[in-house]
C-alpha cells in the first residue's frame, strides 16, 4: 500500500500538459527529466529552477551518506542552464527501457560517436 500514494501521483503527472510557452519559460517552477533504465541500473536526470522544486526535492529527500557504488547524487548548484531539455515530456519523467545494458552500450562506441568519427577496422 505504501506505494500507491505515489503511484496515483505519477498517474495525475502523467495527465497533466504544459504549453510550450511554459516548457521554455525559465521561470516556470516544475521538475522535468528522464529516467534511464537498464537490467542493472536506474539513473535520473532532472531538471528544475535551482532555487526552487529541486532544491525542495533534495531538501525533501536528503543524502543519508557519501556515494558508494550503489547510489550516487551528482549535484551542483553552481552549474546551470538556460534552457530547458526535458520540458517536452510535460510533468512526468520520461522513462527510457534500455534493451541492452548501459554498460553493453558504452562499450559500443558506434552507438554514440558521429559518422565522420568512427573507428575503421
Amino acid at each position: 500500500q505504501d506505494g500507491a500514494p505515489l503511484s496515483m501521483l505519477e498517474k495525475a503527472l502523467n495527465g497533466v500538459e504544459i504549453t510550450p510557452e511554459q516548457a521554455q519559460d525559465p521561470e516556470f517552477d516544475i521538475i522535468t527529466g528522464v529516467e534511464v533504465i537498464d537490467s542493472n541500473n536506474r539513473i535520473f536526470i532532472l531538471e528544475g529552477l535551482a532555487s526552487g522544486a529541486i532544491l525542495k526535492l533534495l531538501e525533501d529527500c536528503p543524502r543519508e551518506g557519501k556515494n558508494t557504488r550503489e547510489m550516487k547524487v551528482l549535484y551542483n548548484q553552481e552549474i546551470t542552464f538556460t534552457q530547458r531539455l526535458y520540458g517536452a515530456y510535460n510533468v512526468s519523467v520520461k522513462k527510457i527501457k534500455l534493451r541492452e545494458s548501459l554498460r553493453h552500450l558504452i562499450l559500443k562506441v558506434d552507438t554514440y560517436l558521429e559518422p565522420k568519427y568512427m573507428l575503421t577496422a
